[in-house]
């Protein structure tokens, strides 16, 4: 083989590598990428449930990567660039929680309390298995405590108060192991609080 084929074969062959190279990176790259178009997919169906948005939420846009980190109310941790923490607090939104909240899984942090969302806590909430702050207060929320609820093993903040819930208190609510603050007041609950509750020597405020 003379000197030009030589290079060729050479060239070729550094072309494989870089093409498996790529294909190497995809498969460790894309599911991120995946994940953060998944979260501001959610992030937008969030926002298609509520009403009164028109100048709250103007900033959210359709984006396909991590731009959702500075939309209002919004925070992402620092490595994994997925939603953290949503702020919507006393915004006088209205509408209702969609279920896709329960598609930001690695939420640590959700407050939604002083706004006039009506409807129902969706069960999908109990997906996001990272939350340790609840505040949904000061709404017009109705029916009952969803039980998934009891799958959120890293609350410790609950506070639903002021509402328009019913139904009994779930009993579940006493397998949240690190539950320190549970705040039900001025709803429409009935039965009695689970017995277990007060036995819970992590509780400090109920």
């Amino acid at each position: 083989m003379d000197g030009n084929g030589f290079f060729i074969e050479q060239k070729k062959l550094l072309s494989r590598r870089f093409l498996v190279l790529g294909v190497f990176l995809c498969l460790v790259l894309c599911p991120h990428a995946s994940s953060l178009n998944d979260e501001g997919r959610a992030l937008m169906a969030i926002k298609g449930s509520f009403s009164n948005v028109v100048n709250i939420l103007s900033d959210w846009g359709d984006v396909h990567n991590e731009d959702f980190c500075s939309w209002r109310g919004v925070w992402c941790d620092n490595l994994t660039m997925s939603v953290a923490s949503l702020n919507l607090s006393n915004l006088n939104l209205g509408g209702e929680i969609s279920p896709a909240i329960g598609d930001l899984r690695n939420l640590q942090s959700l407050d939604l309390q002083g706004n006039k969302l009506s409807g129902q806590i969706p069960d999908e909430i109990g997906n996001c298995g990272s939350l340790f702050h609840l505040d949904l207060s000061d709404n017009l929320l109705y029916g009952d405590i969803p039980y998934s609820i009891s799958k959120l093993k890293e609350l410790e903040y609950l506070n639903l108060k002021n509402n328009q819930l019913i139904g009994p208190i779930p009993s579940t609510l006493t397998q949240i192991p690190n539950l320190k603050t549970i705040d039900l007041a001025r709803n429409q609950l009935s039965g009695e609080i689970p017995r277990l509750i007060y036995w819970n020597e992590v509780l400090q405020y109920l």
